[in-house]
């Protein structure tokens, strides 16, 4: 099982371990709120680590990495660090989804608006299977992992964060079939990770693998299923100003 970071080339030990990487990355400005502005340190590979930072140093940090647009989202909201919004299509609300948020500084004034979005799997247990007679053979299949379970559909999505007394997470549970995949290596530590596109129920998602879990990108045709965080970027809610560039901002006063 791999961490968040590990899934787009930065696993990483601690903090202290990170703050170099993005120093020799470097930053650029997105938007200011307040005081507080959101830095995006931007790897050529796509891996992205996303912080929002005041003049203390780091409120909240996202894992993420350059993906297409492939959602259609509505009812945008945060709280306690996790945001939640509806997967539309046409109007209709099609499941609904905890989620990392870039832009939760920069909610929408009008709920109901529906709002193209790029939505990353960050792939922390997942598992690859051959084909779809391969999934459907397995015990990932099952509801529970259990023989006689309930059977996930290919393109099923569960937002399995929402659930249970616990706080509320951006967790996800998503089957699909891969329909493109690529290995990626970053540039600043030399740690291969890969991607690969699915479609789950109502949306496109990418999904980003650490090589320590997979040695090699799912090839088009394979089934992936297993449990994600789930990155939301909505570029259309940044209140941008001009991208400047920031340096070493992790670090307190």
């Amino acid at each position: 099982m791999s961490s968040t970071l590990g899934c787009i080339g930065l696993d990483v030990e601690s903090l202290e371990e990170l703050e170099p990487l993005l120093d020799r990355i470097g930053s650029t400005e997105l938007s200011t709120t307040g005081s507080v502005a959101t830095v995006a340190f931007a790897d050529p590979s796509g891996s992205t680590v996303v912080i929002d930072l005041d003049k203390k140093g780091a409120l909240s940090m996202i894992p993420t990495f350059r993906a297409p647009l492939g959602a259609r989202l509505s009812q945008l909201v945060t709280g306690a660090g996790v945001s939640q919004a509806d997967v539309t299509d046409d109007g209709e609300t099609l499941t609904r989804m905890a989620c990392d948020l870039l832009q939760q500084r920069h909610l929408p004034v009008d709920p109901d608006r529906e709002w193209d979005a790029a939505v990353v799997t960050l792939g922390i247990e997942m598992e690859v299977h051959a084909d779809a007679a391969a999934f459907e053979a397995s015990d990932a299949s099952r509801l529970g992992g259990a023989p006689d379970g309930p059977q996930f559909a290919i393109g099923s999505f569960m937002p399995v964060g929402m659930f249970g007394d616990d706080d509320m997470e951006p967790l996800g549970h998503l089957t699909g079939e891969v329909t493109a995949s690529a290995t990626h290596t970053h540039a600043a530590t030399g740690q291969r990770f890969h991607t690969a596109e699915i479609t789950s129920v109502g949306f496109d998602t990418t999904v980003c693998l650490a090589a320590s879990d997979h040695p090699t990108a799912p090839p088009v045709g394979s089934v992936l299923a297993g449990h994600g965080y789930l990155v939301v970027d909505v570029p259309e809610l940044w209140a941008r100003r001009a991208g400047r560039p920031r340096r070493r901002l992790l670090r307190r006063a």
